[in-house]
This record gives C-alpha cells, structure tokens and sequence, in this order.
C-alpha cells in the first residue's frame, strides 16, 4: 500500500511564502522571518520605529531601577531623587537616561508618525496601524506629563498644577475632572500618588497592549510596506541572524551615546522642593508643550487650550478617511504639503512663545539675578565644577586677585561683576552691587547666596534681591557633574 505524503500548508511571512509549520516560532510571531531590504533601509524609516522601541526598553528599564529609590509621597519625594543623586552609585545617570530618553521618545514618537504621513501610509490596510500609533503617541506624552511631577520640585509642581487646571475651562464636568485628576482642591499625597500609578502601572499597560496591535500590525498584516512607487526585489534578507545583530549592535551604539551625552553636561533638572504657596516666577511646561502653553497668549484658555488641541487630536482619528486609494509622496500631495508646512511653522512659533523669553518682565535687577543664580533652573554657578566654587565673599566694588581663584569659576565671577555695572548704566540705576557668597555648608554641599543692592535713580530707595541656592556633590562613581536645590 502507497503512502502519500500531506500536502504542507502555506502562509504569507513578511511577503514570503513559507511553510506552516514555520510559524511555531516566537519570533516568527512578531518578526516576519524574510523582510525586503527596501523595506527597513535607513531611507525609506529613518529607523524611526525601531528608535522608538529602543526608547520605550530603555525607558522601562531605568524606570525599573529608579522604582527601588523612589518614595510616591510629598514629604519623601523629593528626598529620594535627592538620595539617588548623591548617594546612589550611577543613580544619577540612571535617572537622566531616565529624562533624556523619555524626552527622545517624545520626539521620535512624533518624526515617526510625520514619516507615516509623508509616505501616505495611513489609509487604507494601514488605518488600523495609524490608529494605533495615535493611541501610542498619546500614551507617550501623558507618561512624560505624569512622570515630570514625580520629582516633586518647584518647576514640575507648578507645570502640572497649570496644566491641569485647564480642564477646569470644560463645561460642565471640568471641576470634576480637575479633582480627579489632582486628587482634591490642589495637589498633594492624592495626586503625587495618582500620577505615580498612572506612570508605573496603567499608562504603560495600556501602551504595551497598543505596541503589541501596531507591531503585529506593522510586521505581519502589512508584512514591512515598502515605499510608495517601490517594487519587490530579491534576495530577500533574514531577521535573525542579518537584521536582529545589526539592531542589537545599533541599540548598543546608542546606549554608549546616551551615556557620553549624559557625562558630557546634560543634567535632569531638580529645583527647590514643591511650595504650594510660593509661584516661580516662570513657570515654563514641558518642551513637548510648549506650544500649548504659547498657544494660550492668542486668547480664551478654552478656545486655545482645549478646543483646538481636540480637534487636533480628533484630526489625527479621522485622517484616514481622507487618504486616497493609492499611496504618494507628500511631494505628489500639494495640498497635504501645504498645511504640513503651515502647521510645522505654527508649532514652531507657538513652542517660542512658550517659552520664558516671552513670559511676564521681570524687572533688570531680578532678571539678572536670574540668569545667574535661577529659580527654576541651574545656571551658570550650578553647572561649574563643585570644587571650582571657592568659598568666600565676592564682591563688585571691591578689589578681588582673581589669579588665585579656580579659572572657571572666576571667569563666572567676572561675567556677574560685568553684568552689574551694565545693569546701573543701562537702566538708570545711581548704584548698583553684587555680591556672591560661597560657604562650605554641610559635607559635600555647598550654600551659594547672590545679592545685589541697588538704588533707583527717582527717589534714592535702596533695595536688595537675593537668590540662594545649594549645591551638591555627587557620587564620583555615579556622575562628575553637580546637582543643585534651591531653598
């Protein structure tokens, strides 16, 4: 008796055909096996998914280590960024990986769905894997929104509590939802504790469930599009091992440069401890809203700031409505290409606006002191090397032997004094002051005190700003740079 072998089956991996039993394998479940190399080539996605991954793990991971540290209450909060910075061997730069690569995946997340729009790869087959990164895109800002209180500082303090108190502007149900979303009246243990869960639990559920539709999506339904006006061609090449080494080798790369940025001078700002009864004189968003927030000078918080970012995000929904039936570069789209252009400038001009530049005047005496001791913000004093900052008493109008000064920080000094007799001819001061005190506070801080006594020429009053700030030494093991906390 003969025996007749089965006929396989077949099934579609990223465009090639392959044997059923092919599809066993876990990654073949999210990697197709064969990919066209037109397809992930740097000129058709920048790598733009694949960056947005890399943030997203890098995200998890140090967000997993500084979970350990971190203390969800107003009275410990701040303490422990404190402790992690100071105390903690690479707790540092486990937390500015932290910011910096939340603040890379905020704007990864964005080049990566302009990409899509640019290719027309939003309509159609894709409407689903768009609709996900819409859901992808706002899971990533309200985890940047939410963690940027977490520090419990002045600066995210009051960002958040500005930022939401716009929903108090909604008819009907915004003071509702503003206690939801504050915990009660204002901010405090309800609140920190709120955003703490929506951080660690919830916004990343959410987001994982929705990278899971989109990759499945992206890999498998739509098996890796190619770029508008390409054909197939062979060969084809494999995901493991040709493309999965080449992704571990970039990922690897990127770490060492994050880490290099990191030493090199970028610092996860903390200010002063979280006063709800004092308001920083610039209370200036995050950049990722910044537009929003210069949006807001062109009129009524409820047309400007809920309105329109609504029907922004309702736009980015129902744009796959409006896509043709077949795929074309946004060059061959004049009309997309015009309000692409309009609305890139808009939010460029808004995100200006934003900004502390184009705030409330501040008086020349406290804009100064600004600039070099900041409330909000490290300035020049706090980012120079902890041992250049010698003690001591500096003052203008008096007579000072720079050379026996550390050079950094007496060229700092020379820049304060320079500003202050700019600052009395200028603005028609009759006298003007500075002076800088540097004290050896406790072990590895120091207490850096700016004051400038000054005299209006109308009627002779004599008046004194003064900004007062701490400074830290770090961990040598965990960062050569300073950190700063203000009283």
């Amino acid at each position: 008796m003969r025996m007749f072998k089965q006929p396989e089956e077949f099934y579609d991996i990223g465009g090639d055909i392959r044997p059923a039993a092919a599809k066993k394998g876990f990654f073949s479940h999210i990697r197709p096996r064969w990919c066209q190399p037109e397809a992930i080539a740097f000129s058709n996605t920048y790598y733009l998914g694949f960056l947005c991954v890399f943030f997203l793990l890098l995200e998890f991971v140090t967000g997993v280590l500084l979970m350990v540290y971190y203390a969800p209450t107003p009275a410990e909060a701040y303490q422990s960024v404190i402790l992690l910075e100071t105390e903690v061997p690479f707790g540092s730069l486990m937390r500015e990986l932290h910011r910096l690569g939340g603040e890379c995946m905020v704007a990864v997340v964005v080049l990566h769905m302009l990409r899509v729009f640019v290719t027309d790869s939003y309509g159609g087959k894709y409407s689903l894997t768009w609709l996900s990164g819409v859901g992808l895109l706002l899971c990533t800002l309200f985890l940047a929104f939410s963690g940027y209180l977490l520090p419990w500082d002045q600066l995210a303090f009051w960002a958040v509590t500005i930022g939401t108190s716009m929903a108090e502007k909604i008819p009907l149900i915004g003071d509702t939802l503003t206690v939801i979303l504050r915990g009660g009246a204002e901010f405090g243990q309800n609140g920190l504790l709120r955003f703490y869960l929506l951080h660690i639990v919830w916004l990343p559920a959410v987001l994982f469930i929705l990278l899971g539709i989109h990759y499945y999506r992206v890999t498998r339904v739509n098996s890796l599009s190619l770029p508008p006006g390409k054909s197939a061609v062979k060969p084809k090449v494999r995901f493991f091992p040709t493309v999965f080494l080449s992704e571990i080798n970039l990922s690897l790369a990127l770490l060492l440069v994050l880490v290099m940025i990191s030493y090199a001078g970028y610092q996860a700002p903390l200010e002063n401890h979280a006063d709800p009864t004092h308001t920083p004189l610039h209370t200036q968003a995050p950049w990722f809203f910044l537009w929003l927030q210069g949006t807001l000078k062109f009129g009524s918080t409820f047309l400007f700031g809920i309105c329109l970012p609504a029907s922004l995000l309702l736009l980015l929904f129902v744009l796959p409505m409006f896509a043709g039936k077949e795929r074309k570069h946004i060059f061959k789209r004049p009309v997309h290409l015009v309000l692409t252009v309009i609305f890139i400038v808009y939010l460029v001009v808004a995100t200006m606006l934003g900004t502390a530049k184009y705030g409330v005047s501040l008086h020349p005496v406290v804009a100064l002191v600004q600039k070099f001791l900041p409330e909000e913000m490290d300035g020049p004093f706090q980012y120079a090397a902890f041992s250049s900052l010698q003690q001591g008493v500096y003052q203008s109008n008096k007579k000072i032997d720079f050379n026996s000064l550390d050079p950094q920080f007496a060229s700092l000094v020379k820049q304060l004094f320079a500003a202050t007799a700019d600052l009395k001819e200028e603005n028609s001061l009759a006298q003007a002051e500075s002076i800088l005190i540097v004290e050896d506070w406790q072990e590895e801080i120091k207490r850096l005190s700016l004051r400038i006594h000054f005299q209006t020429a109308n009627n002779g009053e004599m008046k004194t700003e003064e900004a007062v700030s701490y400074v830290y030494q770090k961990d040598p093991s965990a960062s050569s740079k300073t950190g700063s906390g203000r009283e």
